[in-house]
C-alpha cells in the first residue's frame, strides 16, 4: 500500500490526489517518488502539464490541455471520468 511505503497517511494521499492540497514537502516528494519509482519531476504537475502541451500534434489538443488545466478541482475531476470513458471507448472500438 502506498500508505505504508512513504508514510503518509491515506487521507493526506487523497487530498494531495484530489489537489486540496497543494504545498507538498520536498520529503514527502521524495518518499512518493522513490515508492512510485518515477523521479521526482514528475510528480510536479507544472512539469507534466508541460511535458504533456509539449506533445500535443494540433491546435485541438493544445487547446484541450489548457481548457483542462483551466478548470477547478471538482471538474477537473469529473473530466478525468470523462476522458477515460472515452478512452475506454476507443480501445473497445479499436478491438473489435
Amino acid at each position: 500500500m502506498l500508505s505504508e511505503k512513504t508514510d503518509i497517511s491515506v487521507s493526506g494521499l487523497s487530498q494531495l490526489e484530489s489537489g486540496k492540497t497543494t504545498r507538498v514537502r520536498r520529503e514527502n516528494v521524495v518518499r512518493l517518488a522513490s515508492a512510485l519509482e518515477v523521479p521526482e519531476a514528475e510528480l510536479d504537475p507544472r512539469h507534466c502539464a508541460e511535458r504533456v502541451a509539449a506533445e500535443a500534434t494540433t491546435l485541438v489538443q493544445r487547446r484541450l490541455v489548457e481548457t483542462v488545466l483551466s478548470l477547478p478541482p471538482e471538474d477537473a475531476a469529473e473530466a478525468e471520468q470523462i476522458l477515460a470513458e472515452l478512452s475506454s471507448r476507443r480501445k473497445r472500438g479499436s478491438r473489435a
